[in-house]
């Protein structure tokens, strides 16, 4: 395996990573959504 392969592999299991983490961490919070004002 080349090491720009490899280095492509590890970047992409990385974001997958980064991805599961951020996922795992706002799923069941609302934080993620935008605080708007109630109007009525």
């Amino acid at each position: 395996m080349s090491a720009k392969k490899k280095l492509l592999v590890y970047g992409v299991l990385f974001i997958a990573l980064l991805a599961g983490f951020f996922y795992f961490v706002f799923r069941g919070t609302d934080n993620w959504k935008s605080k708007l004002p109630v109007i009525s």
